[in-house]
């Protein structure tokens, strides 16, 4: 007999945690969103193939320590997922005894984080990422954001567009300088990993003791550049509040939380991060939350059909946090820039 919990946290699927008899957790239960993602079955089968790969070389090489990854169970058929009459997919993963956080409590989860991603994309260096499928095209393209920010904007609701303005004032000022950083991010001399896509926070589990036990979520992943995956945690585990705090007063980067977690992220990967790597990590880190931003704007002018929001304003204060923090990157790049070359 088992009890299922909704897990609130995410953005995009719907998450369960299953509890058997005794009220412990003992499996992750997941509806994934097929608006969202296309081709459900390819996003499995990347997953599968990383699963696979990881369990292959644990234990091989001292780098090889990326955490614990959860595992799939297999359908009766011996399938990794399952449509139901209704066209839903679902899932069913292991559970890894861990917590999740929404902002960084200590410097210790900081240095942790950074090692946990940086060993992961080590790990996922042995594999081709051409062989990868596209789960979602343009994910980190500014171009292609943009070009749905206009779109949105043409087609808001008179209200929601009002509500907007200085915001959308800010996209606008600030289009040029970002698809500037987007094509020196992914020029030709910058060559493509397989990486994760969403390096939050959240995207890590945590032992009491704010060991980083491991890593969750890999439906992004798929071929792209370190420098976005990089750019990505810094946005939520450098941030002073959380991309849900309304006092943007108090939001900015704890420059000590950057060089901590850089510093875990990079060693693992030293072998890749040429000079111009390491300058695209230096963008990223306005590059991303000026991204996220557009995203939530973009959510927020479409009436929010993208992220869950638990309030009509929710993305717009959202978006109001990260642009927030693309000031304080741009007014902090000098320290910012040092730290990375250390």
């Amino acid at each position: 007999v088992y009890a299922f919990r909704q897990i609130t946290s995410g953005h995009i699927n719907n998450t369960f945690a299953v509890q058997g008899s005794n009220n412990q957790t003992c499996y992750i239960l997941q509806n994934v969103d097929s608006k969202v993602f296309h081709n459900i079955p390819e996003v499995m089968e990347n997953i599968e193939k990383m699963i696979t790969f990881i369990a292959s070389k644990s234990g091989t090489a001292k780098n090889f320590n990326p955490g614990l990854i959860p595992q799939l169970l297999r359908t009766k058929d011996g399938s990794g997922y399952c449509v139901t009459e209704d066209g839903n997919y679902w899932r069913l993963f292991s559970y890894i005894e861990g917590r999740t956080l929404e902002s960084t409590e200590n410097a210790q989860q900081v240095s942790e984080a950074g090692q946990l991603y940086g060993q992961f994309l080590y790990v996922l260096s042995g594999l081709d990422a051409s062989e990868f499928h596209i789960t979602i095209k343009d994910f980190h393209n500014i171009k292609f954001r943009l070009t749905q920010f206009d779109q949105a904007c043409e087609e808001a609701n008179p209200d929601r567009f009002e509500a907007s303005s200085a915001l959308r004032s800010f996209v606008n000022e600030n289009r040029k300088r970002y698809i500037e950083s987007f094509e020196f991010i992914t020029a030709p001399d910058k060559p493509t990993h397989l990486v994760h896509n969403d390096t939050k926070l959240s995207n890590i589990l945590f032992d009491t003791h704010d060991k980083g036990v491991g890593i969750i979520d890999f439906d992004t992943l798929m071929p792209g550049y370190f420098a976005f995956d990089y750019g990505d945690a810094i946005r939520t585990i450098c941030s002073t509040t959380n991309e849900d705090d309304a006092n943007i007063a108090d939001t900015s980067f704890n420059l000590n939380y950057i060089d901590g977690f850089t510093k875990g992220f990079t060693q693992p990967l030293k072998e890749f991060l040429s000079e111009n790597t390491l300058v695209s990590f230096s963008l990223s880190i306005a590059y991303m939350p000026f991204l996220m931003g557009l995203r939530m704007l973009t959510d927020f002018l479409n009436n929010d059909v993208y992220y869950h929001v638990a309030y009509p304003d929710h993305n717009l204060v959202r978006c109001r946090n990260q642009f927030k923090l693309v000031q304080e990157a741009e007014a902090m790049s000098s320290e910012i820039s040092n730290i990375i070359h250390y």
